[in-house]
């Protein structure tokens, strides 16, 4: 139509080919394709987004829903049936993880034909492979899927994804939904995503719904064992009791039956005497005997065993002796008093896995309720003992947990006992291992008078009852047989009492007196109580002991940990040495320590550092090798110690030094490395001191620390003076070669010197540090250490050189360089003997450095040689006056030097004049 309209670009268009018009359009037919591909990815994009959308929508729904069910069976079919309901399946199911048994149960079965009750076991068919891998499942063709069970072959199954519900990486059960038709649908990866993100909040809600359950199961028990208490509380009458507590057992149980069985001692069996619900109509059981010890008769193991039995199953069991046959599963605990068998209790259900193991605690809870409904005219009075002694236990327990310090602690113990018994006089006493006696630590009352702080451990009451472990009663401690002739004068009397040992869980710590006035005796119930109060103590001296064993041992390993540091950290003896006392003081407990440092010129030990102390007098120590305890210990390298400085007379020569410091254990460890002595370590203590291992182990170790101490000072010492000398040396050369240079040439001798101190005195005005200043004068002095390659007759030509001989000349920088550049020590001295000759307009050899790419000290120097040379007599020329040479320095600022240098360089030479 346009070209019948004359259209003039349709018309211009006919001037191209047949071709080209036929690739124009396949080109704009892949346009379009590629537009509908795009389209199509767009379209299903937005179909997946509101399919993800609709997906959440039902997840928020459905988790909405299942908040709404607080019983466990409606939550769990609401599960399911929400399950089903997302992925548009006709059913499904679910499997709850018995923890007991280890397997899995189904639990709810929506139109399939899962049975409900059925197990499986982890690893086995498509739910114990969920349970196992804790993955999701998808099988879209069950029925030829090889790990299908046996027992659910034929199944009306097509396709089915099963996922686990876990909650805090725990498995609480497996959600199946399935598809009993193939040709309506195959379960996709989507399914089994969208379905596991439900089954975890399912996972939640079951769990929530358990422990709702549990605590109402555990509230509804909890109260029936208050009505038990109630019970008890109105009638004395033991068979009424017995009655309402079975009744109270067998609703909280959820039984059918519940019977107590009674032991005759007599004849070694028991026999029916009360039941509730459906045995109290088998009248043939109350005339059956159950013996103990024989092969068949659960009541009869139970009684022999005394143990609790609870079989899920009692047809399972060829013990059970079926006396009704409705029974399915039974739950039995034996009744005791004091150790004392009084009768089996038992119940029954016709349901299989009746019981749990909750109940079986519960129902022991019941057998105790028995007990005491048997025992109820004894209850009382032990229920008062009881009473008595558990507030006794809280308030000794309360006072114990206050106590921070062992100090502190033992005082309260025996408080609080003396307190539980109304008695004022006791004493509480301790085994010491160290010194294997028993010692007093507090007392009170007429103890205190006693005067009796060390006893051996096998002697008198204390150490009997301590070897024995058995509880002594005394009704009169001054007639008691026990008691040692010696100690007879010092006890009161009309005061008896009981002696107690003091266990801990390991063994016997110490013993306990606790003293009453006669006529007054301790009770069997107040001395079991006083038992119980013991074995807390013991328990609580023990925890208190490791305690502080533990916390001294932390203070020693940060001790030895902060003396490494000082020691690495810290060249200076001193330092270190006294961080060493203040510790050694600290930590072993004692009150004065030094040490004396061998003189290995003399032989003689020397006072070095001391701590604690009450004069300086110590600080004259000297002693030869071998001359008192400190003398000895360091020529044997060995430990010794004085437990009495007062008994060792002249055997410890310092006793004149120490007058006054009332001194009375002294230890002097050597301090010795593998090679040699280096000293030793003094430690004193003004009052008697018998040490553990322990304790002597870390004395040893602080004074190893001290060796490794001045022996890593005794070794820096000796490196820095052979590096001090080593230095000198160098600096000596250094100054023998530039007089060498000066010599050489005698025009210029003293030059070397002269611009070394001037340059020195220029780069301090620049601001250079003191290690740069060092390397400054290496380099002025050595300036020109290259001219010893340039030939004397060259060097000392009267005449003016020629450009051949000027070559020559100007390689004595890089001679210089060549010849200086492998020493280390003068390598960082380069600087002006390779540079000095470098213009600060880049003329200068032989580098042709320009500007700051001279060095600066360099660029200091240079002005100084200037200054110096054109001062000093030639063979070519005569010295020029000093203004004449300022004036030639500043009119070279910018061309042959660094005008900043100039700058200062005048200003120096101007302050000088």
């Amino acid at each position: 139509k346009r070209l019948a309209a004359g259209d003039q670009s349709v018309r211009t268009g006919m001037r191209y080919g047949a071709g080209e018009i036929s690739q124009l359009g396949r080109a704009f037919d892949e346009m379009a394709e590629t537009l509908q591909q795009r389209e199509t990815e767009r379209k299903r994009a937005e179909a997946e987004i509101h399919r993800r959308a609709d997906e959440f929508a039902a997840l928020y729904d459905t988790a909405r829903d299942l908040s709404e069910h607080q019983d466990l069976p409606t939550l769990l079919q609401a599960i399911v049936d929400r399950a089903a309901i997302l992925l548009a399946a006709p059913g499904g199911g679910m499997y709850l993880y018995d923890e007991t048994r280890g397997d899995l149960h189904v639990v709810v079965s929506k139109g399939s034909p899962l049975p409900v009750g059925a197990r499986v076991e982890p690893g086995k068919g498509m739910a114990g492979h969920v349970a196992q891998t804790h993955q999701p499942l998808i099988v879209n063709n069950y029925r030829t899927w090889e790990g299908r069970l046996p027992q659910y072959e034929g199944m009306p199954i097509a396709a089915t994804v099963e996922v686990p519900m876990i909650l805090g990486g725990q498995l609480i059960g497996v959600l199946v939904v399935f598809e009993k038709d193939e040709t309506v649908r195959q379960f996709t990866e989507a399914d089994a995503r969208l379905l596991s993100l439900f089954a975890s909040h399912a996972a939640g809600a079951v769990h929530n719904a358990r422990l709702l359950d549990e605590a109402l199961a555990r509230a509804e028990q909890l109260g029936l064992l208050y009505d038990a208490g109630l019970t008890l509380n109105r009638t004395l009458d033991p068979r009424v009791q017995l009655e309402l507590l079975c009744t109270i057992a067998t609703k909280a149980l959820h039984s059918d039956n519940t019977s107590f069985f009674l032991y005759d001692a007599a004849q070694n069996d028991l026999h029916l005497e009360f039941g509730v619900g459906l045995v109290q109509e088998k009248e043939s059981m109350r005339v059956k005997r159950f013996p103990l010890g024989v092969e068949r008769g659960l009541v009869g193991w139970v009684a022999q065993n005394r143990a609790p039995l609870y079989l899920s199953d009692v047809k399972t069991d060829p013990r059970w002796i079926v006396t009704d046959p409705e029974i399915r599963s039974a739950l039995w605990v034996p009744v005791l008093h004091d150790e004392q068998l009084l009768g089996v209790l038992s119940a029954s259900s016709t349901r299989l896995n009746a019981f749990t193991s909750q109940d079986e605690h519960l129902f022991v809870l019941f057998s105790n309720q028995v007990a005491v409904a048997m025992e109820n005219a004894r209850l009382f009075d032990e229920t008062r003992r009881r009473l008595a002694e558990l507030e006794a236990v809280s308030r000794i327990s309360s006072a114990l947990r206050s106590a921070e310090t062992f100090d502190e602690m033992l005082p309260r113990i025996l408080d609080e006992a003396l307190a539980v018994l109304n008695s004022a006089a006791g004493s509480l006493i301790l085994y010491d291992p160290t010194s294997k006696d028993l010692r007093e630590s507090v007392s009170r009352g007429w103890f205190t008078d006693l005067n009796s702080s060390s006893l051996r451990a096998s002697e008198g009451i204390a150490g009997h009852v301590f070897t024995t472990g058995e509880m002594h009663l005394a009704r009169e401690f001054a007639q008691d047989p026990l008691v040692q002739p010696s100690a007879l004068p010092a006890l009161p009397a009309g005061q008896g009492g009981a002696c107690v040992p003091i266990r801990s869980t390991q063994e016997i710590v110490g013993v306990l007196f606790v003293s009453v006035t006669l006529p007054r005796e301790l009770t069997a119930s107040e001395a079991h109580l006083l038992t119980t109060l013991t074995e807390i103590a013991g328990n609580a001296i023990q925890r208190m002991r490791l305690h502080e064993k533990t916390q001294r041992d932390a203070r020693r390993f940060a001790a030895l940990h902060s003396i490494d540091i000082a020691i690495s950290s810290s060249l200076e003896l001193s330092d270190t040495l006294n961080l060493l006392l203040e510790q050694v003081v600290d930590l072993l407990n004692v009150d004065a320590a030094d040490v004396l440092l061998l003189n290995p010129i003399t032989s003689t030990l020397e006072y070095s550092a001391g701590r604690g102390f009450r004069s300086r007098a110590i600080e004259q120590s000297r002693l030869r090798l071998g001359e008192g305890f400190a003398g000895r210990a360091a020529l044997e390298r060995r430990t010794l110690n004085a437990p009495d400085l007062q008994s060792v007379g002249s055997e410890f020569v310092r006793s004149k030094l120490l007058a006054g410091e009332d001194f009375v254990t002294y230890f002097s460890v050597p301090l010795a490395t593998k090679d040699n002595v280096l000293g030793v370590l003094d430690v004193f203590k003004r009052a008697p001191l018998t040490p553990d291992q322990e304790w002597l182990d870390f004395m040893e170790s602080l004074a190893s620390q001290a060796a490794i101490a001045i022996d890593n000072a005794s070794l820096f010492e000796g490196l820095q003076r052979s590096n001090i000398e080593l230095a000198l040396a160098y600096e000596t050369t250094i100054e023998g070669w530039s007089r060498a240079l000066d010599l050489r040439d005698k025009e210029t001798e003293g030059h070397s010197q002269r611009v070394t101190e001037l340059t020195l005195k220029l780069a301090r005005i620049a601001g250079m540090t003191a290690e740069e200043l060092a390397q400054v004068r290496r380099g002025a002095l050595l300036h020109d250490i290259g001219k010893m390659g340039v030939p004397d007759q060259i060097l000392f030509k009267p005449d003016k050189l020629t450009e051949e001989e000027w070559d020559i000349v100007h390689k004595h920088p890089t001679l210089a360089f060549e010849l200086l550049s492998p020493i280390m020590y003068l390598r960082s001295a380069l600087d002006i003997p390779y540079c000095h000759h470098e213009r600060w307009d880049g003329s200068g050899y032989p580098r042709g450095l320009k500007g700051r790419q001279i060095p600066l000290a360099a660029r200091l120097f240079a002005v100084v040689d200037v200054w110096d040379a054109l001062r000093s007599d030639r063979p070519y020329r005569k010295g020029w006056e000093d203004e004449k040479v300022l004036e030639h320095i500043q009119a070279g600022s910018g061309t042959h030097f660094d005008p900043k240098v100039v700058v200062m360089f005048l200003d120096m030479m101007n302050k000088d004049e």
